[in-house]
């Protein structure tokens, strides 16, 4: 194993006026925010290099407690069970699991 080797942050800081613009387009980015089952169209022209900066970026956050694969599936009878599950999951998570204040929220 090789020795860890410090990699210096260069965080350039923006003007008050600049920072405040970006905070704002964040936030509003961030507000219409929503979970995504559906990333690909097979048929667009950069398709396949849209698709391996997507699973890299997803690969790469590191929000959750637990550890996250990130897998490409092509067969639609697959992906249509993952679906399902995933509809079931979340069903029932809503419907037995979430407090009423987290659904409210």
């Amino acid at each position: 194993m090789e020795p860890y080797k410090h990699i210096p942050l260069h965080f350039p800081r923006l003007p008050a006026d600049r920072q405040l613009r970006a905070s704002r387009e964040f936030l509003s980015r961030m507000a219409e925010r929503r979970s995504v089952r559906f990333f690909f169209a097979e048929t667009r022209a950069s398709g396949a290099d849209r698709k391996r900066d997507s699973l890299r970026i997803a690969g790469s956050q590191r929000r959750q407690s637990t550890a996250v694969e990130v897998r490409s599936v092509k067969d639609p009878a697959i992906k249509r069970r993952i679906r399902e599950a995933a509809e079931a999951e979340e069903r029932e998570s809503y419907e037995h699991r979430m407090p009423s204040e987290w659904l409210q929220a």
